[in-house]
């Protein structure tokens, strides 16, 4: 009974693509929403493209910064914020402005959200003194101000997009009396210097758009829909193209997360070049995450192609080059088992995890995130190279680092013990596999609840539970899994593999014949389309007329199905759009995406 379960596993590990730098808002909004905000909005002009703003008051030291008072700039109907404004004191030597732009908590804070040239002396449109710097932000390459200034005789640091820099300054006017609230700054010698900078207008609005389309797409990465995360995508880069230009090295990583939607359904061409236009993106850049990013992006696309060999020399090397990047990584002594489910769901929680996965992630964050989702294909591919020892030891570590750096409860977690699950059922050890896999189940149903991911790991734990002669919890399993799968949001049905168990653990259960009868009938409807599929419900319709010899033939069913170990399912033809559960997830838990971070 091996060959069935490789089959198993293979399907369900490659199944969604594995997506580096999940994109979420900034943490702060999430401190500010709750209930530290200590004043309403108050309108303070435009934008450079006309969109209204307004500046809000919030409790001091929100963002680790020292501060007397802290204010967020918002800008259109972008419900994040466009700029951050901090009061760090009283003064106005401009050596004092250049010193506090050049190092301290406020440029640590800077240097972890952005990339930024030299600081440069400049004046605000009311001749305040100031020290300015363009930057752009690390996710996305959107371009962003951040700047040191005296005003009425105390001491700001800020930093916002682009584009709201004429508001920035008029709340700093506002905040210090200067003037009202509603004029907008106009012609400081700040702007010219910006506009020098050849980027096509842009407001804040666009760039939200961006993160919402990068952020759902995420989402339907996460719930395995590659055509709708290829839409959003798609929708993502067109935006940055439009702002940031076609050639500008910041497109590079949502053309690879594209290139790997467009990988897992089976069209490695166009992936492929997809890679070799974001590596000519990569060569213009200077960020050393972009080509680890790439290294791993490349292996998963070589993966669903069913080139293992070269896929797993990429994802190793991708894992050294994420470990040099994060070289402050918690990763535990390597453990002969895992914690069990306390160790499972400890590290911190939703909420650590979700806080870290931001648009504001320091790189340090984001080659950890690397480095988990790496390691996890490392052992993906040692296990479809047969070799289940190091894989289980790999794929140990891989959960080890998520528990010790606060990311045990995410889509890369629940994976990462379903693969372990499926190295025990390789060695035949069922009940550690059923155990691994109730494991899963327990973070699925809270990072992706009611969705496919959650079923198909259900489908699998009921197997394992068949295996090691538990028919009751195994059917139980099963019907959990066909709750899921008959919810209007969820399609694709399942694996011929998985149907064959369920089907066998209703024939096999204890009870009113006639109803387990009929709920093998409705299990054989899951089954996609094709030989095999018609071959399960011919025997399910034999097997409950009650001919002993189809539970031979059921059992050995997953040997009858071809199915390529590194392809993802072909493209639906007549795919839902499943636009509506994702988009309410992100209102629950915008805090970030718990996306394989994948």
């Amino acid at each position: 009974m091996v060959a069935p379960f490789r089959r198993l596993w293979v399907a369900a590990i490659l199944f969604a693509a594995f997506t580096v730098g999940c994109e979420g808002p900034p943490p702060e909004v999430y401190v500010a929403a709750s209930g530290r905000v200590s004043a309403s909005a108050v309108p303070i002009g435009t934008n450079e493209v006309g969109e209204p703003c307004r500046y809000q008051l919030t409790s001091a030291n929100l963002t680790g910064v020292p501060s007397r008072r802290e204010a967020f700039l918002f800008c259109g109907d972008w419900e994040q914020p466009s700029g951050h404004i901090a009061e760090l004191g009283e003064g106005s030597d401009p050596a004092q402005l250049a010193a506090l732009a050049s190092a301290g908590p406020w440029r640590t804070y800077v240097d972890q959200r952005f990339a930024c040239g030299a600081p440069t002396p400049a004046r605000l449109s009311d001749g305040a003194p100031a020290v300015l710097m363009q930057c752009t932000r690390r996710v996305g390459g959107w371009p962003h101000v951040a700047l040191t200034a005296a005003v009425g005789g105390h001491v700001f640091a800020a930093d916002a997009v682009r584009p709201a820099l004429p508001a920035l300054e008029a709340t700093l006017a506002a905040l210090t009396g200067q003037r009202g609230p509603a004029a907008v700054a106009t012609g400081s010698e700040a702007r010219r210097l910006i506009a020098q900078r050849t980027v096509a207008a842009f407001g804040s609005g666009d760039e939200g758009r961006y993160f919402q389309q990068t952020r759902l797409g995420d989402a339907y990465n996460n719930i395995d829909d590659p055509a709708n995360a290829e839409r959003a995508y798609r929708e993502a880069l067109a935006i940055q193209q439009k702002v940031l230009g076609a050639d500008n090295p910041a497109l590079a990583l949502t053309i690879m997360k594209l290139a790997a939607q467009i990988a897992h359904q089976q069209n490695g061409a166009e992936a492929e070049r997809l890679l070799a236009r974001a590596g000519q993106l990569i060569a213009k850049s200077g960020d050393p995450l972009l080509p680890a990013q790439l290294d791993y992006y490349r292996a998963v696309v070589f993966a669903y192609e069913g080139r293992n060999a070269e896929a797993l020399a990429l994802a190793q090397r991708a894992e050294g080059e994420f470990t040099r990047l994060a070289p402050n990584v918690t990763v535990p002594a390597p453990r002969g088992q895992l914690a069990g489910h306390s160790g499972t769901l400890g590290g911190g929680g939703v909420e650590s995890l979700l806080t870290d996965q931001s648009p504001n992630s320091t790189q340090e964050r984001a080659a950890l995130s690397g480095l988990a989702e790496a390691t996890r294909l490392h052992a993906t591919l040692l296990q479809l190279s047969g070799n289940t020892a190091e894989a289980a030891l790999v794929a140990r570590r891989t959960q080890q680092i998520l528990e010790a750096n606060g990311m045990s409860v995410s889509s890369s977690a629940a994976r990462s013990l379903r693969l372990l699950a499926s190295n025990e059922a390789i060695g035949r050890d069922y009940p550690a596999a059923a155990g691994y896999s109730a494991e899963a189940e327990q973070v699925f149903s809270r990072v992706v609840p009611g969705e496919r991911p959650e079923a198909i790991n259900l489908l699998s734990e009921g197997a394992y539970q068949l295996q090691a002669d538990r028919v009751g919890a195994a059917v139980e399993s099963f019907r959990r899994a066909g709750a899921i799968l008959r919810s209007p949001t969820v399609t694709g049905g399942a694996r011929p593999e998985y149907i064959g168990p369920w089907l066998e653990a209703l024939h096999r259960a204890s009870g009113d014949r006639a109803q387990l009868d009929t709920e093998m009938f409705e299990a054989a409807q899951f089954a996609r389309s094709g030989q095999t599929a018609q071959e399960i419900a011919r025997a399910t319709a034999r097997l409950a007329a009650g001919d002993p010899r189809v539970a031979v033939a059921i059992r050995g069913s997953g040997e009858a199905a071809r199915i390529r170990p590194a392809a993802g399912p072909a493209r639906p033809g007549g795919c839902r759009r499943r636009r509506s559960r994702p988009d309410r997830r992100y209102r629950q838990t915008d805090r970030g995406c718990s996306s394989d971070a994948r």
